[in-house]
């Protein structure tokens, strides 16, 4: 893992050296081990509040009822939403059949440049 123990570095030093000439050194190097761990646990730390902050978010709006107006209809395939087929409604209140909404990703995922990592609810609404 590239890490050097001190009984790897003491074979190495005669034994009549004084440890006080690498002391600072060593001393240095272990402070500074020291503070990269901490900052790593500092930004563990904040990921995981982070992560659990949008866990919230999403339950939260998942709880949320959806009210479409009467006749709303797929921004697909211009069908009615009532007609007993799973659908989504996205923040922006676009709303798609699910079969309508992968066939339309799949389609323009096939037939773009653009990879299935960049697309995004942005594009999706952009429709």
């Amino acid at each position: 893992n590239g890490s050097i123990t001190l009984n790897e570095i003491f074979k190495y030093i005669v034994p009549k050296v004084k440890l006080k000439f690498i002391r600072d050194d060593v001393l240095s190097q272990i402070n500074s081990y020291d503070r990269k761990i901490s900052e790593s646990r500092d930004k563990f730390r904040e990921l995981n509040e982070t992560g659990k902050e949008v866990s919230r978010f999403q339950r939260e709006a998942l709880s949320q009822p959806i009210h479409l107006p009467a006749g709303k209809y797929c921004d697909r395939c211009k069908q009615s939403l009532t007609d007993s087929r799973q659908f989504y409604v996205f923040p922006c209140r676009h709303a798609f059949h699910l079969n309508c909404l992968l066939d339309w990703y799949d389609e323009y995922c096939c037939t773009s440049t653009v990879s299935y990592t960049h697309l995004t609810l942005p594009t999706i609404c952009s429709v």
